[in-house]
């Protein structure tokens, strides 16, 4: 007996179609992907436009600084931006102006080294968030650390702050801090009860020979277009920027980064970047092309499903063995702020004290009592943790039923 077999009319009909409609998806794809990667060139070939870089001038953009700058322009200092070290120098920033460099991520030592040199007589050097390897090219006698953990509430230490901090002023967050041994380095802004070898927001460092006054920044957010306005971020970025009728604001571009101007990269076409792109988008269309998968996926049943509730209890029986309350404290009170936010129409974007303000409304509890619950302490054991546990269910419950 012999096994079955199709008709020849639907083996010569079956085959062929299938062959085609795999040939047309791997053209497709290709197509498709060509596009993309001509759509990438084109714009990177269209120079070092940018629309919202961090602490951009020109950026109008929520991260950018443009609304800094534009108020420094209405308060009469002439504000110029250069995207070059190169051009930094050839400006010849001495007496009368004011040298500011953010975005240093795209800074190189090189290039720090050249505005170092070139802003030696002028009246003020601004440095916004520096790495370690930038403050110890330009000879800035200071260490970067992180910002201490915990609710951000930090007030300026009074001492030498060359007019730059006042007494009483407050930034709400840092990006970075940095402190310093010298006593006649001026660190402002730490946290309030954290000892001073954690470091300030803002340090301000007294001139040299070969360094005019040098204020370094951590707290960069409060520059930006969308925090300009919080707190006394607009006051002390006014008075460190705009001490001088002219600001030379350098912002480095991608060109100055990585091109053949003393980058860590000289030597190189600039074309470089663009075809290490379009060799990349031609190794992923080939792995497409001849990979298996070009057809519909097909769903497969799972072997075994876990309900919702047992990865939460193995979950929290990890937390439990590993002791850590820390982050289990930090998980039931990020939960319940995002839920009362939502409850109470309080967006993520507003101070932590605008949510205090709306359950104490609510509830009518004691301020000091929330604000405990939302952002005290790590509980030292467990029974406290499950205490702060249920008040915050309890919290959560009342405000839901207000």
């Amino acid at each position: 007996m012999t096994a079955p077999t199709l008709p020849r009319t639907e083996k010569a009909e079956g085959t062929p179609h299938t062959g085609r409609a795999s040939i047309w998806r791997a053209r497709i794809i290709v197509v498709v992907l060509s596009i993309i990667g001509l759509a990438l060139l084109a714009i990177l070939s269209l120079g070092e436009a940018r629309t919202d870089n961090p602490l951009d001038p020109s950026s109008a953009g929520p991260t950018g600084s443009r609304a800094l700058a534009e108020v420094l322009r209405q308060r009469g200092v002439a504000v110029e931006q250069v995207g070059t070290a190169s051009e930094v120098r050839d400006r010849a920033p001495g007496p009368g102006t004011t040298v500011v460099v953010s975005g240093t991520d795209l800074l190189t030592e090189t290039n720090a080294r050249t505005v170092r040199e070139a802003a030696r007589d002028a009246d003020r050097l601004v440095v916004l968030i520096p790495s370690q390897d930038i403050l110890d090219a330009m000879r800035i006698p200071l260490t970067r650390g992180s910002p201490p953990s915990g609710r951000y509430e930090a007030e300026c230490d009074p001492g030498a702050t060359d007019g730059i901090v006042r007494a009483g002023d407050r930034v709400n967050s840092a990006d970075g801090s940095y402190a310093s041994t010298d006593p006649a380095v001026s660190v402002c802004f730490r946290v309030l009860g954290t000892p001073p070898s954690e470091g300030g927001a803002v340090a301000i460092v007294p001139a040299e020979s070969d360094r005019p006054t040098t204020v370094v920044i951590g707290a960069v957010s409060g520059l930006s277009n969308r925090h300009i306005t919080e707190d006394a971020h607009a006051g002390v970025a006014i008075r460190a920027l705009g001490a001088s009728p002219r600001l030379l604001w350098y912002y480095p571009t991608l060109t100055d980064a990585y091109g053949t101007t003393g980058g860590p990269d000289d030597g190189q076409p600039r074309a470089l970047y663009p075809m290490m792109l379009l060799l990349g988008i031609t190794v992923v269309t080939l792995a497409v092309v001849r990979g298996r998968r070009l057809g519909r996926l097909v769903p497969e049943r799972l072997p075994v499903v876990v309900r919702a509730i047992e990865t939460t209890q193995s979950r929290a029986a990890l937390y439990r063995r590993a002791d850590d309350r820390e982050r289990s404290a930090a998980i039931l009170r990020t939960r319940s702020i995002d839920a009362l936010r939502r409850r109470l129409g309080v967006t993520p974007s507003e101070p932590p004290a605008a949510l205090i303000t709306a359950i104490v409304a609510v509830t009518g509890d004691d301020p000091n009592r929330i604000e405990s619950l939302l952002h005290g302490p790590t509980p030292p054991n467990r029974e406290v943790l499950l205490d702060l546990a249920r008040d915050l269910m309890d919290l959560n419950e009342r405000v839901r039923r207000r």
